[in-house]
């Protein structure tokens, strides 16, 4: 229950696909209230103690979400749910030039920046639907 209530004053508003790119990342940091949703393909390096080192799997075995919560130039900070006895106390860093994510979202929970809004709203016109499924059949066709 106590969930419940915590959970019910974070509801997703919206939500928006970042690209995977060094700036696009750290502006989307800067501008989220909690942190990125970034979703990284992961081998069996991940179970490891410790991480040697946090960077692309040999071999991909599955994919897992985490949270990045800043940047500071050089590399990124992911939270993990694992729990705290993950890497470091349940965050590891991670340079994008080795270990870049295969997709990432920025969540909204609160106020949606107009920019997001005009978005929303122009994706809602039959316009705006008639590019998504061309997007879609592209991206099925590449």
């Amino acid at each position: 229950d106590r969930l419940k209530v915590i959970a019910s004053q974070y509801k997703i508003r919206a939500y928006a696909s970042v690209p995977i790119d060094r700036d696009m990342l750290a502006n989307a940091i800067d501008e989220s209230d909690a942190g990125i949703l970034v979703r990284f393909s992961i081998g069996r390096e991940w179970w490891t103690k410790p991480i040697e080192p946090l960077r692309a799997p040999k071999n991909a075995i599955s994919g897992h979400a985490t949270i990045t919560t800043n940047y500071d130039g050089n590399s990124f900070r992911i939270a993990n749910t694992w729990g705290d006895d993950w890497a470091d106390n349940g965050t590891a860093y991670h340079l994008l030039d080795t270990y870049k994510p295969t997709e990432a979202w920025i969540v909204y929970y609160n106020q949606i920046p107009q920019h997001v809004e005009k978005q929303l709203t122009e994706r809602e016109e039959i316009l705006g639907k008639i590019k998504d499924l061309l997007q879609s059949l592209l991206k099925l066709l590449a």
